[in-house]
């Protein structure tokens, strides 16, 4: 498990519906707190149905946006094909060992991977480590990742990254796209604000 952030600091999750022009945070007065602190880390409050709601959203995008920070300070981002597994916290990605975002990661862990899909957005924070452990490359290798890999599983410099998420944002669409599309048509005509779906931030 990854160390969370410094002093014990606290991220709520929040509800709210989603309006405008797209995805946005939108916290109510009323919104509690779901993070808790114990021993300095950041404790988990996500319930099954949050991180089955994030599951989803990877599965349906198969495609994740890994943002990593380079030597120099800049921020990075790669689509990478995501491992298909049950999220349970940490998502996973083949690369070879030797790759830039493996340097960038070794230099500094942290990490955002985003997802977009008919099922909706989510942004995930957290923090990234290299794998190399051949049991669980034996374990999550497909025919996907052969496609990547042309020397294959057994070619000594690949290996996995694992990124454990440490927050996750996420936004949910209500309606089917031309439904919402109509919707948001509808509010910039009237002045008013769409209600196309739900936003939800929790610990993990």
């Amino acid at each position: 498990m990854a160390t969370g952030p410094p002093g014990g600091r606290s991220v709520p999750s929040s509800s709210s519906r989603l309006g405008g022009c797209g995805p946005s945070v939108a916290t109510t007065a009323s919104a509690v707190p779901r993070a808790t602190t114990r021993g300095g880390l950041l404790a988990t409050t996500a319930t099954k149905e949050e991180l089955e709601q994030i599951g989803k959203i990877i599965k349906d995008a198969r495609i994740g946006l890994l943002t990593t920070v380079s030597e120099d300070g800049r921020l990075v981002s790669r689509p990478l094909a995501t491992v298909e597994a049950e999220f349970d916290g940490d998502v996973w990605f083949f690369t070879y060992n030797d790759a830039d975002k493996v340097h960038q990661i070794q230099s500094d862990n942290h990490v955002n991977v985003a997802y977009e899909s008919g099922k909706g957005w989510l942004s995930i924070s957290g923090r990234a480590e290299l794998v190399q452990d051949r049991a669980k490359i034996d374990e999550y290798w497909t025919g996907g990742a052969q496609a990547w890999f042309e020397n294959g599983k057994d070619d000594p410099r690949i290996a996995l990254i694992k990124v454990h998420a440490e927050t996750a944002e996420y936004w949910t669409m209500t309606d089917p796209k031309p439904v919402a599309l109509i919707k948001g048509v509808k509010a910039a005509l009237t002045g008013g604000t769409p209600d196309i779906g739900d936003n939800n931030r929790v610990a993990l």
